[in-house]
């Protein structure tokens, strides 16, 4: 049994006057819209969202072993889950520095500019899920274990907490399941020196949760129709000498939208739409047979671990690693501009230390070859204003020392 109260209050302050092009520009456009004469700071405003959501879980589950003979089993179980969600969610819009809601900004930010609505809303869902695996392990010999599995999951439905605008066709995102299977090995090697394991996956995904953003000023967390994921993962570690480790993994992967017709638009697709003459909030593109987000096809590192005692009293560590990736997606609309491209990470450690473990110092080096990589990007937030064509990115760190000390006591 479980509950939990998620609360979130957002006032955004929102300065056209700080750029006098897009102010112009915007008062223009709802001049033009509504025959007003706006003037500087008439639509400077502070935009006020809540968010309040209670849940409460309750599950049941149990797994069983047969062991059929003392080499082979099958291992079985079944979970069911009730989820309740109920949500209260408020916004309005104020002059600038205000509390009250202004009817007229409202009017500016919900239908013309497409910003952020005036809404107050009350919703519950609840959901029942029947989950469970199956699967057969078989030892050939002490040293060496096959399986097979196949399971189901869910990840539970529930109530975007942006959706500035209050549309209640976008309040509410369903839930995610999820039909998995495995196959796969572990297996000491060398006379206890080495160790390989290795797998094979394939899962299915049907109403997979999304966050797309509105090619405007906020996220749309919805359902995508379908996505397939296949790969193969396999590590190893051998252990050359006492003082000398080394290890390994690969990692192939293909995952894509089985169907997902329905996704946002990227910048460049938003543009042509609304040159076309069309309402940007109702551009979509199909991303179905597109890769998913943060999801390459293929990663790989190789490290290395040396440990040396100097003396009876001191001891010696040096390590390597190297990690590499191929081409990924970075934006939920899958624009190829935002791609992070193939590359490798270099890092380092040597340290010196006490050998019962009472001190030790060491110098760290991440990213040696100064790689510049990405985590996210996306369009620049109000594009519909003068932003079109832009991007912002999360970087990575770049090359970075750190020196670090311990002493236990």
């Amino acid at each position: 049994f479980q509950t939990a109260d998620l609360t979130s209050d957002r006032i955004t302050p929102v300065r056209f006057t700080g750029l006098p092009p897009v102010d112009a520009g915007v008062r223009a456009q709802i001049d033009a819209a509504l025959g007003t004469d706006l003037q500087p700071g008439d639509i400077d405003a502070d935009l006020y969202a809540f968010f309040e959501q209670e849940t409460t879980t309750i599950s049941a589950f149990g797994e069983v072993t047969f062991n059929l003979r003392d080499d082979f089993r099958i291992v079985t179980g079944l979970r069911y889950s009730k989820d309740e969600k109920e949500v209260a969610k408020s916004g309005f819009q104020t002059q600038a520095g205000g509390t009250i809601s202004d009817p007229f900004l409202a009017l500016v930010y919900g239908p013309i500019l497409q910003f952020a609505g005036t809404y107050a809303y009350v919703l519950e869902r609840d959901e029942d899920h029947l989950t469970g695996n199956v699967g057969a392990q078989w030892n050939p010999n002490a040293d060496s274990m096959l399986y097979f599995n196949v399971s189901t999951g869910y990840k539970a439905g529930g109530f975007d907490e942006d959706n500035a605008l209050g549309n209640l066709a976008n309040a509410e995102f369903e839930d995610e399941t999820v039909l998995g299977i495995e196959a796969g090995g572990k297996f000491t090697v060398l006379d206890g020196r080495g160790r390989i394991n290795a797998a094979l996956f394939h899962s299915k995904y049907e109403d997979l949760q999304v966050s797309t953003f509105d090619g405007n000023a906020g996220f749309v967390v919805a359902n995508a129709a379908e996505s397939v994921v296949t790969g193969l993962e396999a590590d190893w570690t051998f252990a050359v000498t006492e003082q000398l480790i080394l290890s390994g993994a690969l990692a192939l992967l293909r995952a894509e939208y089985d169907s997902f017709p329905n996704s946002g638009c990227t910048s460049a697709q938003n543009i042509d739409w609304v040159a076309a003459g069309n309402p940007r909030e109702t551009c979509t593109q199909d991303l179905s047979g597109r890769p998913l987000q943060f999801a390459p096809e293929w990663t790989a590192n190789i490290a290395a671990r040396y440990v040396r005692p100097i003396g009876n009293d001191l001891e010696l560590g040096l390590s390597v690693d190297i990690n590499a990736s191929d081409d990924m997606v970075i934006a939920a609309d899958g624009d190829a501009l935002l791609d992070q491209k193939a590359h490798e990470k270099i890092n380092a450690r040597i340290s010196l230390g006490a050998s019962d473990g009472k001190w030790l110092i060491a110098l760290v080096g991440k990213n040696l070859g100064d790689e510049a990589t990405t985590t996210f990007g996306n369009d620049v937030p109000l594009g519909s204003v003068g932003f079109d064509g832009t991007y912002f990115q999360h970087i990575n760190p770049p090359r970075t020392f750190t020196l670090q000390g311990r002493w236990s006591f």
